[in-house]
């Protein structure tokens, strides 16, 4: 009979363990990409902390939240590098883990654009793969460091572009792409 007690009393004690170790915790990337809402669940309040390491296993991240049994937690990836991040979820009771593939601004920028020399290296075509909310500026430079062209284009008017090298008096052609103030992109263009 003793033994039915300590069974019961200790079935009764772990029950709450057992069943808080289905805490969820989801992430969704938000429009504007650089953002990532961390959803939280449990069924039992306690004390959280979520962590986010790079891969280098470098802390990026860290934030305590107390005495919870859920909450949404934005966290902003924009200053990060482009890396695959690991968030980590501790309480008490359990650990969640989920991985990101976070594309900085910089880098998504970056790759939505494609590069085609033609006509004996005097003309680039560029085209931007997907339209773009921001404004691009252009900025084109013979080896003098003479501008010879700048456009500013609408990021969702900028589609396909031609630039034409002939009768420059250069032997080498710099257009350099500029996004919220930085160069992002910089190419060098021999001229036959």
């Amino acid at each position: 009979m003793n033994i039915t007690i300590i069974t019961i009393l200790f079935s009764l004690l772990l029950s709450p363990v057992l069943y808080v170790q289905n805490g969820e915790m989801k992430l969704v990337q938000t429009a504007d990409q650089n953002v990532y809402k961390l959803y939280f669940s449990s069924d039992i309040a306690s004390d959280v902390k979520v962590s986010v390491r790079n891969k280098a296993k470098k802390t990026v991240f860290t934030r305590k939240i107390k005495d919870k049994k859920g909450f949404i937690l934005p966290i902003d990836f924009s200053e990060f590098t482009s890396d695959t991040y690991s968030v980590e979820l501790f309480s008490p009771l359990f650990v969640l883990y989920d991985t990101i593939a976070y594309q900085s601004a910089k880098d998504r920028f970056i790759s939505n654009f494609e590069w085609e020399v033609v006509d004996n290296k005097n003309k680039v075509i560029v085209t931007a793969l997907k339209p773009m909310s921001d404004e691009v500026t252009v900025l084109i430079k013979d080896n003098n460091n003479n501008e010879i062209d700048k456009q500013q284009i609408s990021g969702n008017r900028f589609g396909v572009r031609v630039f034409n090298f002939d009768g420059i008096n250069s032997d080498v052609i710099y257009v350099s792409f500029y996004y919220k103030g930085e160069v992002v992109i910089y190419k060098e263009f021999p001229i036959q």
